[in-house]
């Protein structure tokens, strides 16, 4: 190759540089704006069977609660069992790249972290006050992956019948929020769930979603700049069996409590047309120089 042709190569493979140095700028510039945010919240007060406490001496009566974070390829995770007249908490699960932020049940709110976390407790259960369970899950900013942060709480009573139906009631204070950006799109989903079990010999015999029967929403999702309504809600459940539960015969009961988010980043359209853009500069510059060293190598003649 000429001096004059390096010279020319040089500086259509700088311009090619420079474009995928142009094209990754906003993707850096705009990283902050382009992450979806989810949070979901449940708190569970006076959790209570019948009014009533079952008793604590049954083996079977146990609280299990759980959590676990992750944010690209960072875990984090929980557990602990227990029973049901003693408190049952764990650590706030956390992933992410900053240091974690407070573990709290109520919104630490998009843009304050970055990361995923999720936490879950128990509170003893009180004769006459009943239960209480909270759950918290939140994720904001998302670079390398999907994150998401879930946990669950549950309890399980053994309940000896009396031969008439089984009452439960408790008050439900619950949160959830999906947001993404209009320019940079996304996705970003927050759900809880409750969930009552009766449980006779090992076998389901009635399963109660007080979201379903009272047609609640429990979930909320944004996807591409399409936020999601927030939800924000205190609600007092009460169901009672539409049957009678043996007397003298054992049941397991139990109420599972779960909280989960998920996100999705995408980037934007403008950042993709840059760095495609940068790329075919680059493609062409090679093109260039291989059609010129094929021509300085041909034979004469050809």
């Amino acid at each position: 190759m000429t001096q004059n042709g390096m010279r020319h190569f040089r500086r259509n493979l700088m311009g090619g540089i420079f474009g995928l140095a142009v094209a990754a700028m906003p993707i850096a510039a705009h990283a902050a704006a382009i992450y979806p945010y989810a949070y979901a919240s449940n708190q569970i007060t006076g959790l209570l069977f019948s009014g009533q406490a079952p008793s604590n001496a049954a083996s079977s009566n146990l609280e299990t609660i759980s959590d676990s974070a992750q944010y690209g390829n960072g875990i984090s995770g929980y557990q602990a069992s227990g029973p049901i007249n003693s408190a049952q908490t764990i650590s706030q699960a956390y992933s992410g790249p900053g240091p974690a932020p407070a573990a709290t049940y109520t919104a630490v709110g998009l843009g304050n972290f970055t990361g995923a976390r999720s936490d879950s407790s128990i509170g003893a259960f009180v004769p006459g006050t009943g239960s209480a369970v909270d759950n918290v899950a939140e994720v904001y900013g998302n670079a390398t992956g999907n994150a998401t942060g879930t946990n669950a709480a549950s309890i399980e009573f053994t309940y000896v019948g009396t031969g008439s139906a089984l009452t439960l009631a408790f008050t439900d204070n619950y949160a959830l929020a999906a947001h993404t950006t209009t320019t940079a799109g996304g996705l970003a989903s927050a759900a809880i769930q409750d969930t009552l079990d009766i449980n006779s010999n090992g076998v389901t015999i009635a399963s109660y979603d007080p979201f379903a029967v009272n047609a609640l929403p429990n979930s909320t999702s944004s996807a591409g700049g399409a936020n999601g309504n927030s939800i924000s809600a205190t609600r007092s459940f009460t169901y009672t069996t539409p049957f009678m539960l043996a007397a003298n015969t054992s049941y397991s009961i139990v109420l599972k409590s779960v909280a989960t988010v998920s996100t999705v980043a995408v980037p934007e359209p403008g950042s993709l047309i840059l760095l495609g853009s940068g790329l075919l500069g680059l493609g062409l510059v090679l093109r260039r120089r291989n059609g010129r060293q094929a021509r300085a190598y041909s034979p004469v003649g050809n």
